[in-house]
């Protein structure tokens, strides 16, 4: 019901700027629509999500890639799972209490159901939270997300993203395609290992260690390269939230990242300018030590 409320809406709101010049209204639908299961978003080690059809509204001609937006946080609260239900705030605010502060902001955006969503249309939202675009390593990710990766009538595609346990300790992006008329799964991207950011629109940092894996690392939970809330840059970890309540002696120290997605396109105008469709909380993983 969400669903076409919205493409009422859109609908009208689309019709109102054409009669008085303003232009069309454009959107692209939200990777995760109502109904549709984040598999594993509980887990702090592994999801999986079902990525649109290229029917999907504004995927055929506007849709470019998926982008992923992410953020770093020092904590001294070891978490098996994440609940994504009346138990989610209470174990976010142990892992880090802005995390919970941070999830809370952008369900303004990510509550679908909600009728009164807001729309969400810049990066910006997720830069001045300090959410940084992931990266790959040895790869385009914004070639790895594009359309063609989109599920169709003739297969489904999931984008897995898994934060193993040791021995094997990289965090990886991984593209898997199911046949529907056969049901034969095929791995057609990845996986890649995840990396960190090193600038956003802001300027540039030096994130440590300087692999940029995702990885418990001392360098990373240092609360010293650590960003300060509100807006204490270190020039180092400016991806990572510090953790004051989490002394250097204290034991354990554990890093979690939380994780976005959404859809980028280009509208139909000239010039062409950017559009995106709601973002989805991917789920919030504890990172592996590293080797």
């Amino acid at each position: 019901m969400r669903k076409y409320l919205l493409k009422f809406f859109v609908v009208i709101v689309s019709l109102f700027h054409l009669s008085c010049g303003i232009g069309a209204f454009y959107f692209l639908d939200s990777v995760v629509q109502r109904g549709d299961e984040i598999i594993g978003a509980d887990d702090a080690n592994l999801t999986r999500i079902r990525l649109p059809r290229d029917d999907s509204d504004g995927y055929a001609d506007l849709f470019r890639h998926f982008v992923i937006f992410y953020r770093i946080y020092i904590s001294g609260y070891f978490a098996a799972v994440i609940p994504q239900d009346g138990e989610a705030g209470a174990t976010m605010d142990r892992i880090h209490p802005q995390l919970r502060t941070d999830f809370n902001h952008f369900l303004r955006y990510t509550n679908i159901d909600n009728p009164n969503v807001t729309p969400f249309n810049n990066r910006l939202s997720f830069y001045n939270r300090r959410y940084f675009q992931l990266l790959l390593e040895d790869a385009d990710i914004d070639q790895i997300l594009n359309n063609s990766v989109l599920s169709n009538s003739n297969r489904e595609v999931h984008l897995i993203i898994e934060f193993p346990v040791p021995p094997t300790s990289e965090p990886t992006l991984t593209l898997e395609a199911t046949n529907l008329a056969t049901g034969a799964t095929d791995i057609i991207a990845g996986p890649y290992n995840l990396l960190r950011a090193e600038d956003w629109p802001g300027g540039f940092f030096e994130p440590e260690p300087a692999n940029r894996l995702f990885q418990n690392h001392p360098d990373l939970n240092n609360n010293e390269n650590a960003f300060a809330q509100p807006a204490t840059f270190s020039g180092i970890n400016d991806d990572t939230v510090r953790n004051t309540a989490v002394p250097a002696d204290h034991i354990p120290r554990l890093t979690y990242v939380s994780m976005y997605i959404l859809a980028e396109g280009l509208d139909m105008e000239v010039p062409r300018q950017p559009v995106f469709s709601q973002p989805a909380h991917i789920g919030v993983f504890r990172l592996p030590d590293s080797h």
